[in-house]
């Protein structure tokens, strides 16, 4: 420890600037203590990185990096169904003109959409399809009609509870059931 005082003296006299990282101020000296830093490394913050309380690095400084956050956040996707008889209140074929299967939805981009009607055998009985051409901000709404009367619904009578399965984009989403009586 006694030579390496005077060595560190000596190279102040020189007025060398010291390798970073060491510690050459006065008290130090006096007391015989050298504080050295560890080696540079890269810093996430813009605070200055110290080691104690006395060498400050502002070559170690980084800037924060920035975040760009999106200004427009899409709403979530929403799909609702309900189905409505024609004339409102008859549930029997020989009264029911049409039956109505209704889609809100919103946050999906433009895609296809699809229902099948589903007998209450569960036969498919008749497929429909559109495209949604609104964006994902839209809110859209569509309504598929079946038709009942002086059909073969009302011809065969095939009564019972009907499915009405909803298809978006291909993938099966919850289906809108109705009951068409004798």
């Amino acid at each position: 420890m006694r030579r390496l005082v005077p060595a560190l003296l000596t190279l102040a006299a020189c007025q060398q600037t010291p390798a970073p990282g060491i510690d050459l101020s006065v008290d130090n000296l006096t007391r015989g203590a050298v504080a050295v830093a560890p080696p540079p490394t890269k810093s996430t913050t813009a605070t200055p990185a110290y080691v104690g309380a006395k060498i400050e690095r502002p070559d170690l400084l980084v800037d924060k990096p920035t975040l760009h956050l999106p200004t427009h956040v899409p709403p979530t996707f929403s799909l609702q169904t309900g189905a409505t008889l024609s004339p409102s209140g008859n549930t029997s074929k020989s009264m029911v003109d049409a039956v109505t299967v209704s889609v809100d939805m919103i946050g999906t981009p433009a895609t296809e959409l699809a229902v099948e009607f589903v007998s209450p055998s569960g036969t498919p009985y008749e497929r429909r399809t559109v495209q949604a051409t609104g964006s994902v901000d839209d809110a859209q709404h569509f309504d598929f009609v079946l038709p009942v009367a002086g059909t073969w619904i009302d011809s065969q009578a095939i009564t019972g509870q009907w499915t009405a399965r909803i298809f978006l984009a291909g993938a099966e989403q919850p289906a809108a059931t109705f009951t068409i009586d004798p």
